[in-house]
Formats: C-alpha cells, structure tokens, sequence
C-alpha cells in the first residue's frame, strides 16, 4: 500500500511540475520531496555483481496495465458532489441526453455509434459555464432543446429507441457512468468532448502459444489395432467462441503471433468476451509438472505370479501408512496387474527398498517434464543401435559388380506421451501413452559378403488414463516379460557385438511406473 500512494504522489508532482504551478498543499510537497529523495538513494545503490546483467536489491516501482481513465481528465469544476442536474419528467433517448448535458456542461456530448463509430452531431452554441444564468452556476435543469448541428444519425434501431427517465445529480463522472450503464454504451473525455460508443475496440491477451500440436498413438499388430488421436490448437477454438459470442456488425482479429485478440463490438458484448479470455487464460495457462520414474524388478523364482504391488508395499518399510495411501489391485493370479495410489509426497528409496521384497530393482528412468494443460508432452529416453539391414549387388560403369551395404537403426528405450487435463476441482485427468523396448538380440542370417543382420526388439505399449488429485502418485505394476542375458564367456560379433555364441540365461522381468503430476502456483 505505501508502494502505491508514494507512485501516486510522485505522477502528481510530476503533474503539478510540468504545468509550472507549484503545489499549495505542504503536504504533498514534503511527500513528493520525500519520494525524490527516496529514488536518488536507490540509484546510488551498490550493483551486486559486474556484467552484462546488473542486479540491485531494493523497492522499485513497477508499471501496470491500467485502461486510461476518462474522469481525471475532466474539467475541476465539474466533479464536484453536486455539478451536474439531470432530471426529466418525460422519457429521454440517449441523443436527447447528449443535448442536455451538452447545454448543462459547456462540453459538447456526441454520439459515435454503430461499428464505424462515426460521429453524429454537436452543438454549434453552447452557454458560459460562468454565466450566472447557466444551470451548473444555479444548480438548474438545463434547457430542453439546445441548438445542434445535425448529420445523418447512424442505422441503430436500439440506442434511438431506448429511453430512461433520468434524475440525476452529482459530478460529471458520476452522471455519466450511471447513463451508460442504462445505455450500454461507454464514454470518454477526447479532444474537449464527450463521445458515447455502443462499439469500441479493446485487445485482449491469450496465454497460449501460436502453435497446434496433435499426436497420434497405434497398438497392435497382425492387421489388428487401436489407438486414438490427441490435439490441441487453442487458436481455432478461440476463433470458433468469439463468433458464437459476438454480434452483428462486431468484428475480431486474432494475432496468434503476438498473442494479441482485438475485438470490436458493442460493450455488453465486450463483457462477454472478457470473461471468456479470463477464463480461457486460466485454463491454458495452468502448467503442470510431472515427475516419471521406471523401475524394472527381476522376479525371484518364488514370484511365479508376476509383481504383487499391494504385498509388496504392505511389506516395506513401515508398510503401506509411509506412503500416505492403501494401494489396491489384485493379487494372486497369473499375470497380475496391480495399480496404486499414493497421497503425499513419496520417496523413490522407500518404493525401492518396498519393491525390493520381490527381487532386484533397477531404476532404469527418471525423467521430468512441464507443460499447460491440454497440451501434449512427450518424454522419450532411448538407444539407438546400427545394424546391417541389406546387401545389394550392382553393376559399375564398368561392368563391374559392387557391394552395398545399407545399415539402419533400431531404438530402443522408454518412450512415454503425456496429454493432461485441469478438472474443475483441480483434479487432473491424465492420458499416458507408454512405449517400452529392449533389444535382445541382433542375429546374422547368410555368409560371407552376402551376410544380413536382424534385431531382436521386446516391446511393452499401453495407453490408458487415470484422474489424480493434485501431488498424488499413481504406480502402476506388471507388464511381465522374459529377458535374455548373456554372460561375460560370449562371443561378440564383428559388426554390432551381439552373439548367442555364449552362455545365456532368462529373467523374468515386471515394469513398476511411478507418475506424479503437480499443478505449479502462478
């Protein structure tokens, strides 16, 4: 509060400086002397560190948006309690409004309606305001028919029809602002008049960025697949709500470049979309963070029935309570799928050394991403291994025949998208696509020069989706599968280092996925 009256008192000074007439309140000049003061001290502060960006702890004033304000503009001997009297025994249109307070103010009132706000007319002859005869010098009504210059009034059926019964006193502002808001109409103070509009322009900004993103997942094989498309692209939607919100003769533009929305329409109107961009910036402007862990857990020979989550957090350490939740899921039967969730914070060791009852863990992934709500985020952590995928023979210029051989890639890793969405109650709904792959293998078909390799890749993908309260765990078991592993006896192969020349062995191998979504504070 004291940030605000000294920002107040120093644009006064400035004010007071600027026309040349000193200040007759002692007051304010050891304010505005005070705040002087203030500043100079705050531009001989210290820099905290040299360079090419400069820091300085300390109170600084800060600008913000403010729309400009009509009613400091207006005359001083207008704004006081009981200027301007506006009464009427008769219904009055709001040109008829514009005369009287035009003969009661010495301003001349204008009308500027319709899209193209232009002006309608004005007063050729106007009173003295120091007459002594004149209603704001006696405190009277003014005169029911002032002379005004005419023009063509523009094609609006509504304004000239509507009509108020007027009885009003108190300053100038005060008896406008309770005439437009019967009206719907807005007023400014401009070039020594004052104009009423039923369309103005006013910009908007949306907290989003000029981009649509979509992405697209596919699960299956053998000409047998499902999957499902995931887009977001603001813009369009913003575009699609302000023509349903808006009238006739408005218009818009929307500068998805700069985030800027201009709308021009008439004030009620402006109402609406104000709220809807208050909102929508709400919304798209929500981040989220999300925190991803992938444990692997290789299976003791005991655990014939895969990883049994809600055992195995049972039997950690302080059992289920540390984790602020009962985990559920089922239990016991082949192939065993079991979902958690954990309220509060967790820790990553206590999960581990709770997985640990059912075999060796391995956290394979950690990974952190942010993004806004409804907006696609992708995480990937992965490998990429070259082999041999085709040999060709071709013919030279001259008649001779020449090998090529074309590699190609195989990745391999954790691929995971995420597609979030704020709930009313802050919960948040979460769409997870995940893609898991191992390369076990990379095998060598043929001899000699005319030898090709092929990778052997195991493949976890599953798309589901879950609604979290904001900070909760959702941990997510199974996914079983064999894993082939070598010992150190093996034969590597020239080209890409694997061979089954050696020993191997089996594991059997379950995924444990923790997802933690947190909404950040703006």
């Amino acid at each position: 509060m004291k940030l605000k009256i000294s920002a107040v008192l120093l644009l006064s000074a400035a004010i007071l400086s600027a026309c040349g007439s000193p200040s007759s309140n002692p007051k304010l000049d050891r304010a505005s002397g005070a705040v002087n003061m203030g500043l100079e001290r705050m531009g001989d502060r210290n820099n905290v560190r040299a360079g090419g960006s400069q820091f300085s702890n300390g109170i600084f004033v800060g600008a913000s948006p403010e729309r400009n304000n009509s009613s400091a503009l207006l005359p001083a001997h207008l704004q006081s309690a009981s200027a301007v009297v506006l009464k009427s025994r008769d219904p009055m249109t709001l040109a008829e409004v514009a005369q009287r307070l035009t003969a009661a103010t010495n301003i001349q009132h204008v009308l500027a309606l319709g899209p193209t706000g232009q002006i309608a007319g004005g007063v050729e002859q106007l009173p003295s305001a120091s007459d002594s005869s004149s209603p704001i010098a006696m405190g009277r009504e003014a005169p029911e028919e002032p002379r005004v210059r005419r023009s063509a009034a523009p094609q609006d059926d509504a304004i000239n029809q509507q009509k108020i019964t007027p009885d009003l006193r108190g300053s100038l502002s005060d008896v406008l602002n309770k005439v437009t808001s019967n009206f719907d109409v807005e007023w400014s103070y401009s070039e020594g008049r004052i104009i009423f509009r039923d369309y103005v322009t006013r910009k908007y900004q949306i907290t989003a960025l000029p981009v649509a993103t979509t992405a697209t997942t596919a699960i299956g094989n053998n000409g047998i697949t499902s999957g499902s498309s995931m887009s977001s692209d603001v813009w369009a939607e913003v575009r699609e709500t302000l023509n349903s919100l808006l009238g006739e003769g408005s218009g818009m533009s929307i500068g998805s470049t700069t985030g800027l929305v201009t709308v021009t329409a008439r004030i009620s109107d402006q109402n609406r979309v104000k709220e809807y961009i208050n909102e929508l910036n709400a919304s798209v402007g929500q981040q989220i963070s999300f925190d991803v862990y992938v444990m692997t857990v290789n299976l003791k020979d005991e655990q014939n029935y895969g990883v049994d989550l809600a055992a195995a957090l049972a039997r950690g350490t302080n059992g289920a309570a540390r984790f602020g939740g009962s985990p559920f899921g089922s239990s016991g039967e082949i192939g065993s799928y079991n979902i958690g969730l954990i309220s509060g914070d967790v820790s990553l060791g206590a999960v581990v050394n709770a997985l640990s009852t059912q075999g060796k863990v391995a956290v394979t992934t950690r990974a952190g991403t942010t993004t806004s709500n409804n907006r696609v985020a992708p995480i990937e952590v992965v490998d990429e291994f070259a082999y041999l995928a085709e040999v060709t023979i071709e013919e030279d210029d001259e008649g001779n025949d020449r090998i090529v051989r074309s590699p190609d890639t195989v990745t391999t890793g954790f691929q995971m998208q995420l597609f979030p969405r704020v709930m009313n109650n802050r919960d948040i709904m979460v769409q997870y696509t995940v893609r898991l792959s191992e390369l076990n293998d990379i095998q060598t078909f043929g001899e000699g020069n005319e030898a090709v390799q092929l990778p052997e890749v195991s493949t976890t993908t599953f798309e589901q989706q879950a609604v979290l309260e904001n900070g909760q765990t959702l941990v997510i078991a199974g996914f079983e599968r064999e894993r082939v592993t070598e010992d150190d006896r093996k034969g590597a192969s020239l080209l890409t280092g694997f061979s089954k020349s050696g020993g191997a062995a089996t594991d059997r191998v379950a995924t444990v996925m923790m997802i933690t979504p947190r909404l950040i504070s703006r």
